[in-house]
């Protein structure tokens, strides 16, 4: 006799398949591996044995819900002295990485059917999330500046006008500064691209692709300008392979 449980399942859940096991070379540069011995192992071990010593009763029960008190302080402190931004400790929540920070936000603040603005080109799993709380995504063209403002307020008054303001607005400020990238063109996870980069039409790149446009660093801390970094241009249709550094030069012919 078989159960199904097709009937049971939540409408709207994202189609899936069943992932093959693949066997794992030496450097994994889809998902940003680093090299293990690269780790500070014995920093690391020493470091935990005086964070136990010194909070053992941690060990025993679970963390508040907004994340290890210590550690808040520490990032309200570092916050306040690196960036100058002025928090304590019960205005920060800590999550396991950016995923779960992006999902907490929506929870709180989408509807299914709520429209989200982002920028053309966004993180594959950022679009998962925001698929998964059924949002309306809408994509607004970018340029050398970021986000392009006069696109931006269009998109807005027309959300407006037809009853779905958005919710908010997602941007990733990385990807635009001084950067241009062409239609059709995609970049994967965990990429960095950085200012001065030019990217052509139908370009694909591939997860953990670097990019650098200063070959002396750090030229603008001992310059205190950018005279020194270098322009790199992607041409159309190339093809970027995952885990390559990307110094100044022109790839393609076009």
């Amino acid at each position: 006799m078989s159960i199904k449980f097709n009937h049971l399942y939540a409408n709207g859940i994202l189609p899936s398949s069943r992932p093959k096991q693949v066997s794992r070379g030496t450097y994994d540069f889809a998902v940003a591996y680093p090299d293990p011995k690269s780790f500070p192992t014995d920093e690391i071990i020493s470091s935990l044995k005086d964070a136990i010593k010194a909070n053992p009763d941690y060990l025993a029960i679970y963390p508040p819900q907004q994340g290890n008190a210590l550690l808040r302080d520490y990032i309200s402190h570092k916050i306040g002295r690196d960036r100058s931004i002025k928090v304590n400790s019960d205005q920060i929540i800590l999550g396991n990485g950016s995923g779960q920070s992006i999902d907490m936000i929506c929870s709180v603040l989408l509807n299914a059917g709520d429209a989200v603005i982002t920028d053309q080109y966004v993180y594959g799993g950022t679009l998962n999330t925001l698929r998964r709380h059924s949002a309306k995504i809408i994509g607004v063209n970018s340029d050398s500046d970021g986000m392009d403002p006069e696109n931006l307020s269009h998109t807005i008054s027309r959300l407006s006008q037809q009853g779905t303001p958005p919710k908010f607005v997602y941007l990733i400020p990385t990807f635009q500064n001084n950067t241009n990238i062409g239609d059709s063109s995609i970049i994967s996870s965990h990429s960095f691209i950085c200012s001065l980069v030019d990217i052509g039409k139908n370009v694909f790149i591939g997860h953990s692709v670097m990019t650098v446009n200063d070959i002396n660093p750090p030229s603008f801390k001992r310059t205190g300008s950018k005279s020194e970094w270098k322009e790199t241009k992607i041409c159309d249709n190339a093809v970027i392979g995952s885990g390559c550094v990307i110094f100044p030069v022109r790839i393609g012919t076009n």
